[in-house]
C-alpha cells in the first residue's frame, strides 16, 4: 500500500503495482489508540483505503485466505483485483526429524507483545494448574519484547514457576531441534498474517494448537498436524492434555511444506503474477 501511496504522489496513474497485504490494517491502531478517537478516524481511514484500492492498477494479494476475506468484506469493490499469493518459510535450517525423543514441554516463540496475547495463555494455566500439574505440563516461552517484566511477574506472583517458564531469546539455528523435542507448538494471537512458525514447527513434526489467524486454518484444518482452536481456555487445555493422541502423517506434513515451497512463490508469485502485471508474462484469468 505504501508503494502505491507514493506512486499516486508522484502522479504515476499508468503505473502498475502489485499490492501484497500481510495483515489486517489497522488492527493495531485500534488496540494502541483511545476508543472514542478510533471510532471518530476509523471511517476516515477505511474511506481513503478503499479509495487506494479503488484507483489500484494491477492487482491486491492477500497470504491467507482469512485476510483476503476480511477485506472483500471491508472493500467489496476490489474482488476483481485479487490474486492469490502463497507463503513460504524459508526451511532451509529446518530438516525434517522423522525420529527424535520427545520432551515432556509445550512451546511457545515469538515477540513478547499485546497482539500475541500471551496473557490469554498465562491466565488459562492459571485456572487449570492443578490439571496441569497432575499432567506434568510444563511452558516454554521463547522470545523477548515489552511484555517480558510484566509476564515474569505474573508468573512469580501466582506461583507458577515449576509450569511456565520464560527463556528470552533463542538462537535461530537452535529453534529446530526445541521444535523437534517439543510436545506441541501453542499460537494464542490476536491477528497474524503468516505466522511461518506454523510451517517451522510442521517441519519438525511439531503438532500446532493455533487460534484462527492468518493461514492456520488453511495449512491445520482437516490433518493431523495440530488444531485450530477457539479462544477458550478449556479448548487449549483439551488439546494439551490429549497431545498424545496426535501422530502427524509424513504425507500431510511434506503436502502442507511443498504446497508453500520457494519454487511455488517463484511460478505463481514471480513468473505468473509480477511478469504479468508489468506486461511480459501470461495473463492471470
Amino acid at each position: 500500500m505504501t508503494a502505491h501511496f507514493i506512486i499516486r504522489l508522484l502522479r504515476k496513474k499508468n503505473v502498475s503495482v502489485v499490492t501484497t497485504v500481510h495483515g489486517e490494517t489497522f488492527h493495531n491502531y485500534k488496540v494502541n489508540m483511545p476508543h472514542l478517537f478510533f471510532r471518530i478516524t476509523f471511517p476516515i481511514l477505511r474511506y481513503l483505503e478503499g479509495r487506494c484500492f479503488a484507483s489500484l492498477k494491477g492487482r491486491v494479494c492477500f497470504v491467507s485466505e482469512r485476510n483476503k476475506e476480511f477485506f472483500i468484506r471491508r472493500h467489496k469493490k476490489i474482488t476483481s483485483k485479487i490474486s492469490d499469493a502463497p507463503v513460504f518459510s524459508s526451511l532451509i535450517n529446518f530438516p525434517v526429524v522423522f525420529e527424535a525423543e520427545k520432551q515432556n514441554y509445550f512451546c511457545m516463540l515469538g515477540r513478547l507483545s499485546e497482539v500475541k496475547d500471551h496473557d490469554f495463555i498465562l491466565r488459562t494455566i492459571l485456572e487449570y494448574r492443578e490439571v496441569l500439574r497432575a499432567s506434568n505440563f510444563i511452558l516454554r516461552i521463547f522470545g523477548d519484547g515489552e511484555l517480558r517484566q510484566v509476564l515474569e511477574s505474573f508468573v512469580v506472583k501466582n506461583q507458577l514457576n515449576d509450569l511456565i517458564v520464560l527463556e528470552g531469546e533463542i538462537e535461530n539455528n537452535s529453534v529446530p531441534a526445541m521444535l523437534t523435542a517439543s510436545k506441541g507448538l501453542l499460537l494464542t494471537s490476536k491477528n497474524e498474517a503468516a505466522p511461518t512458525v506454523i510451517l517451522e514447527a510442521i517441519a519438525c513434526k511439531c503438532p500446532v494448537f493455533s487460534t484462527d489467524v492468518g493461514f492456520a486454518n488453511e495449512v491445520l484444518a482437516n490433518t493431523s498436524l495440530g488444531l485450530v482452536l477457539p479462544r477458550e481456555p478449556s479448548a487449549f487445555v483439551d488439546a494439551i492434555l490429549n497431545v498424545d493422541e496426535i501422530e502427524i502423517n509424513s504425507n500431510e506434513q511434506v503436502s502442507a511444506l511443498d504446497a508453500r515451497s520457494p519454487s511455488v512463490i517463484q511460478r505463481r508469485y514471480i513468473d505468473e503474477l509480477y511478469l504479468s502485471v508489468i506486461g511480459n508474462g501470461p495473463n492471470i484469468s
